[in-house]
């Protein structure tokens, strides 16, 4: 049903769409370093794969971005010494994941993933059935590289809420947006050591920053103390 909405109001939503692509504020990734260490203890290595969440667009530190907010959370949690990297880029879809990123990622196995990608599939019209297959693929791909870790997966954000979005694209996309996030989940419980984690905010000002797009610092910090929480109970499982 959500996909026949969205399609019925394409052709109103289509023109907005390519309108935004033109003139929507393109925000930089932090310009600094892609890893680093938080915490003391037995050492954690936690890797983030995705597009712009992962390279924390919308923020000035990576430190202050999803990865970086959840391995200060997992150190804090566990006792552990979290040593963090990224590969991520804005605009990434889960093609680029599987060409670019998972190829290079580097030999050492880690501990935890936090992968995040759909939204740009989304706003690409990559068809559900082909981004179904190709996150299944990476999902599996992670797999083969770190057999022992947690992945967590990061939820599509509620994007009907989005601010930088007019009507009907905004309702048209929320709409789109649940049933990638619905995909996902089923697709997550296919695998062990798989989390999901809802994107679940409200969407106001304040929890975005100034695109009116990509999440706030205070969003980050949020989203990445919900995943590290999710990461911690699924490796007590796992023992």
């Amino acid at each position: 049903m959500r996909n026949l909405i969205f399609w019925g109001l394409f052709p109103f939503a289509l023109p907005q769409a390519i309108r935004l692509k033109r003139t929507a504020t393109r925000l930089p990734p932090p310009a600094c370093a892609t890893e680093g260490v938080v915490g003391e203890g037995e050492r954690l290595r936690l890797v983030g794969v995705g597009d712009s969440v992962i390279a924390g667009v919308g923020v000035d530190r990576l430190q202050d971005a999803f990865v970086g907010q959840a391995a200060q959370a997992l150190a804090q949690t566990l006792g552990r010494k979290v040593h963090w990297s990224v590969h991520g880029r804005s605009g990434a879809r889960a093609e680029t994941l599987l060409s670019e990123f998972l190829p290079t990622l580097p030999d050492e196995s880690a501990d935890v993933i936090l992968l995040s990608v759909g939204v740009n599939d989304i706003t690409g019209l990559v068809p559900l059935p082909v981004w179904k297959a190709r996150l299944a693929r990476i999902i599996a791909s992670l797999r083969r590289h770190s057999p022992n870790a947690v992945i967590g997966l990061a939820g599509v954000p509620p994007l009907g809420g989005f601010p930088l979005l007019p009507e009907p694209l905004r309702f048209a996309s929320g709409q789109r947006g649940k049933t990638f996030d619905r995909a996902g989940r089923r697709i997550v419980r296919r695998f062990a050591g798989v989390v999901h984690m809802p994107v679940e905010f409200e969407a106001t000002h304040d929890n975005f920053c100034d695109d009116g797009f990509h999440p706030s610092q205070k969003s980050y910090a949020l989203f990445g103390r919900r995943m590290a929480r999710l990461v911690a109970e699924e490796l007590d499982r796992s023992g």
